[in-house]
């Protein structure tokens, strides 16, 4: 699919969301993440983008499985995907397990200063949990 298009697409897609048809969203996202002949960081983008608005009111356990393939090494939104898992991790009381996601994000060289600084503010979350256990 040519970069036009498929921007639209993904435009879709987010107007789709923002409306509130959640299915109609992923529909949109799952015909760009099949498309072979889409560039595969847009696929990527796309079962992403799926995972995080399936995320929105799953358990830490469903949060977890749905953000782990895209945390893989190499997956081209690991970090993003990383700080989501850690989220989960802290909620479901894995705390060394949120606290190993969270630094190796922030220890990647490719971690933004943005990113760096939610990520410390969710260390400081899990430090707080481990004191308080």
């Amino acid at each position: 699919e040519a970069g036009p298009a498929l921007v639209a697409r993904l435009s879709e897609a987010a107007a789709l969301d923002e409306a509130g048809d959640e299915a109609g969203a992923i529909g949109v996202l799952a015909l760009i993440e099949q498309d072979g002949a889409a560039d595969p960081v847009y696929r990527a983008l796309a079962g992403f983008k799926t995972a995080m608005i399936q995320a929105r009111g799953a358990s830490p356990a469903q949060r977890i499985d749905l953000f782990a393939a895209h945390a893989a090494p190499g997956a081209p939104f690991r970090l993003l995907a990383l700080e989501q898992l850690a989220a989960a991790r802290l909620l479901s009381g894995d705390l060394s397990g949120a606290r190993a996601d969270a630094e190796a994000a922030q220890a990647d060289p490719l971690a933004t200063p943005l990113l760096q600084d939610r990520l410390s503010q969710l260390l400081l979350l899990i430090e707080a949990a481990e004191d308080a256990g």
